[in-house]
């Protein structure tokens, strides 16, 4: 995602059990889309009470106290954290992989930090190189993540990625950009081999309540499980609530045909 302007953010996201060639519903068939609705304006925000109040919309925050976990604790986050999942969210922490290009030593540490301070219930991997190359870089990530208590992995591949990452994450990230450029980037074919739930989508620039139908109705289309709508602006999108979140719920709900489908496990894997 887009580096962060404020030193505290999240994410929400709706993870379910990953699948590998589980079968995909055709294009236009898919559950609704759950959403996932980044929350960069700290833990305070308005959204913050807006998707407690929704747990069965929203599924999970990624939660980020600084680029990551920070180097201590904080009791008022770690509160924040608890009411979230009381609430029934699951809550991820931010972890900054650049690439690739961030030491693999300090990505462990903090998924390490995440949970011993925060007791998350997974981690959120940014910035996937998504070459193939660095698939030894992400699996060694994601097997420490998948060692601790709380192991579901969410991972931003909107550069790109491939089908060998796929065993690595629960939800990629597969495209974040306009509405606008949304309707020519369908996703890949080798995807349908996949259930909806894996995919996400980062949908910026939809004007109003018309262009949030759009593109929720494109997600679906192109079978894509979770996704993130707002009329907010690149570069920086993820600072306001959508002017619609509310009409979102009530759109889905009244399209024929259209059922919400989501995991309530809060992890998409069990310890071997």
């Amino acid at each position: 995602m887009l580096r962060r302007l404020l030193p505290s953010c999240l994410v929400l996201l709706s993870i379910a059990a990953p699948a590998t060639a589980a079968g995909r519903a055709p294009a236009g068939t898919a559950p609704c889309p759950v959403d996932l609705v980044p929350a960069y304006s700290g833990v305070d925000g308005a959204i913050w009470g807006a998707a407690a109040a929704a747990p069965s919309r929203v599924g999970t925050l990624i939660a980020d106290f600084g680029n990551g976990p920070g180097t201590a604790r904080i009791d008022h986050l770690a509160a924040a954290v608890a009411r979230a999942r009381a609430a029934g969210l699951r809550v991820v922490g931010y972890d900054d992989t650049r690439f690739a290009r961030r030491p693999l030593s300090d990505a462990l540490r903090d998924a390490d930090r995440w949970e011993a301070s925060y007791g998350v219930d997974g981690i959120f991997v940014d910035n996937l190189s998504g070459k193939e190359p660095d698939i030894p870089y992400y699996t060694a990530l994601s097997r420490h993540v998948r060692a601790l208590r709380g192991r579901a992995l969410v991972v931003n591949g909107a550069s790109g990625f491939t089908r060998d990452y796929m065993p690595l994450a629960d939800i990629f990230i597969a495209y974040e950009g306009t509405l606008a450029r949304y309707a020519s980037h369908p996703m890949p074919g080798w995807t349908h081999d996949y259930p909806p739930a894996r995919f996400a989508s980062i949908v910026a620039d939809a004007p109003g309540v018309a262009g949030m139908r759009r593109a929720l109705d494109l997600a679906q289309r192109f079978g894509v499980g979770n996704v993130y709508v707002t009329d907010a602006h690149f570069p920086s999108p993820y600072f306001m609530t959508p002017s619609f979140f509310q009409a979102e719920r009530t759109y889905l709900a009244s399209r024929s045909g259209c059922a919400v489908a989501r995991s309530r496990t809060r992890s998409g894997h069990r310890r071997q």
